[in-house]
């Protein structure tokens, strides 16, 4: 191209994260994964001078931002055994941080005593607050561009629950843009009606809090 030849590879380092040419984010996760059980072997050998507060704010700080760096972008387009995988690996952290046998069950309960969600729901707490920003036109216009409130449109009428939606485009469902604009018409009105970003971020946890313990009280999720 040019003057420059390219060169045929599988992967490539773009902003921090191995992309790879098939765009599947197993070296995304097998990167996050190496880097943490590094850091969580370097914690285990440390772990008599730590206690819970500082196993947990360890683990933030060393081990979680590592998950949630650029998460709302590959990880709705990872499949299911790569999910499980980063889940394992989650479950690894929330063991050492409440000092747990290494065959312990990791449950909800487990999870809110560490103020930790399972992946997913975190993800989804981090995709929302980019959404939320967008809502209130704090975010860079470059991630605005495809968020379209329904009542925005002239031609369409629409109720009060639907009035802080926003309109779906038809792009593929695994992208920031669809999964991030479906969990943010899925949640309850009074939620999106809240305008102060740090008062929607704590109802935003608790909320996913409590539908993660309803699925846990869900006699069809077998574990």
């Amino acid at each position: 191209c040019g003057n420059e030849t390219i060169k045929h590879v599988k992967s490539v380092k773009y902003l921090g994260l191995q992309i790879d040419n098939d765009l599947s984010g197993k070296s995304i996760v097998n990167e996050i994964i190496k880097k943490a059980n590094s850091r969580l072997n370097f914690l285990y050998r440390c772990r008599e001078m730590l206690n819970f507060e500082s196993r947990k704010t360890l683990c933030s700080a060393l081990i979680q931002c590592h998950f949630d760096y650029s998460c709302s972008s590959w990880y709705p387009g990872i499949g299911k055994g790569l999910q499980d995988k980063l889940q394992v690996m989650q479950n690894k952290i929330i063991r050492f941080i409440l000092n747990l046998d290494n065959r312990a069950h990791i449950g909800n309960k487990e999870l809110a005593k560490t103020g930790f969600l399972k992946v997913p729901g975190r993800v989804k707490q981090l995709k929302l607050g980019h959404v939320i920003k967008i809502r209130n036109k704090t975010s860079p216009y470059y991630m605005s561009a495809n968020f379209q409130n329904l009542n925005e449109s002239e031609d369409r009428i629409v109720t009060r629950s639907k009035v802080s939606n926003f309109y779906k485009p038809r792009v593929c469902t695994n992208t920031f843009v669809y999964s991030a604009i479906n969990d943010w018409n899925n949640l309850p009105i009074k939620i999106k009606e809240i305008k102060n970003e740090n008062t929607f971020k704590d109802k935003l946890k608790k909320y996913l809090f409590s539908e993660a313990e309803k699925d846990d009280m869900n006699p069809f999720i077998y574990y």
